[in-house]
């Protein structure tokens, strides 16, 4: 860590934490290493974070959280506009967020293991780090879609909607493998993505029929 002299013990546990988590896993990895990797001493971790699993806790915090300094949530997102022009500045933000060249490289490899390899925390970094934005995105798909959509309809498109952005985000390597060039990193190429994100999400919340009501299935279906 070329900067581990600029940060505070707590900054290079998390990011010695982050890197080795990313490269073995929260199981595999010692507190005893985490601690040689950030030049700190063991007890530094239950000063700090109590144990491990507060520590981890902090790592995906820390990674799903990075960013938002430069891009908060209810500053890009003003509710006053109409809820295509909201869905456009909520992507953008996703993207911008998370494709910087500025973001350390081991923030992705410790989010690809949480996702093969859970931690103890996810319900708490939940709540910390995820439910605001999750309920932002929510807000907006109901406002596309009218008071009339049930909830899990909802859902499900906002699902929709997120999973795109994680697609381009998380497997980008993939993508860049099978169509060289597609994604481009640079403030114009996210730009671009986000429109195109927003524009198909957008033809399909206006053109997907709202499920008919029980009742009606039933009657139809008699």
């Amino acid at each position: 860590m070329s900067e581990e002299s600029e940060l505070s013990t707590r900054e290079r546990l998390i990011a010695a934490a982050g890197e080795l988590f990313g490269k073995k896993g929260f199981h595999a990895t010692s507190i005893r290493e985490i601690c040689a990797m950030a030049g700190a001493n063991v007890a530094s971790v239950n000063y700090h974070f109590q144990d491990k699993d507060k520590l981890a806790e902090e790592v995906l915090v820390h990674v799903l959280q990075w960013g938002s300094d430069a891009h908060p949530i209810d500053r890009v997102i003003n509710p006053g506009r109409p809820p295509e022009e909201q869905l456009f500045a909520f992507v953008r933000r996703f993207l911008l967020t998370r494709i910087d060249p500025a973001r350390p490289t081991w923030h992705e490899m410790v989010m690809f293991r949480e996702m093969i390899e859970p931690g103890p925390n996810m319900n708490s970094v939940v709540e910390r780090a995820i439910r605001r934005n999750a309920e932002v995105l929510f807000g907006i798909v109901r406002g596309l879609l009218g008071e009339a959509a049930p909830r899990v309809f909802v859902e499900r498109c906002q699902h929709c909607v997120i999973g795109q952005c994680i697609h381009f985000v998380h497997h980008r390597r993939v993508v860049e493998r099978i169509h060289p060039g597609l994604i481009d990193c640079s403030p114009e190429g996210i730009e671009a993505m986000a429109r195109h994100i927003t524009d198909f999400s957008l033809a399909a919340i206006r053109n997907i029929p709202l499920p008919k009501p029980e009742n009606d299935m039933l009657e139809g279906g008699a």
